[in-house]
């Protein structure tokens, strides 16, 4: 999610730019650690309450669409569509990000998920049946 906007790279380079006394190894880690702090501020700030965002530009759209129709009101609106296709999106990437880390956290252990996912590949992976040398088809051994 964070590599779609630009301004991550900023705060990375910024960061990175800070002036840092010690030996080569310290200066490492303490950039690593500054980057860390400053993208964690970056993203509370930039995409924090994603669900609080697209309710409140849903409520403008709404509330622009009942009050006037005017061209300048119609293109506000648009604008705000737009925002809120962006905001919508990067839920949707929030969400499938999320999704994938509880995976690798949890991995296969014994939940439904797993059980499902191995079940279905199983009947992907099975041949029901099968055409001989003369063209018939064929459901037993």
């Amino acid at each position: 999610m964070w590599t779609q906007d630009v301004s991550n790279s900023l705060v990375i380079k910024h960061t990175w730019k800070s002036l840092c006394l010690g030996s080569p190894s310290f200066k490492l880690y303490h950039k690593i650690k500054s980057s860390k702090k400053a993208l964690t501020d970056w993203n509370r700030d930039h995409f924090g309450l994603i669900h609080k965002k697209i309710g409140t530009l849903k409520d403008k759209i709404g509330n622009m669409q009942r009050i006037d129709s005017t061209p300048s009101c119609l293109e506000m609106v648009s604008n705000l569509q737009l925002e809120l296709d962006e905001c919508y999106k990067r839920e949707e990437i929030h969400w499938r990000q999320n999704s994938r880390v509880k995976w690798l956290k949890e991995g296969d252990r014994n939940t439904k998920f797993f059980h499902l996912s191995t079940i279905k590949r199983g009947k992907r992976n099975s041949i029901d049946f099968i055409k001989d040398d003369s063209g018939n088809w064929t459901s037993n051994r």
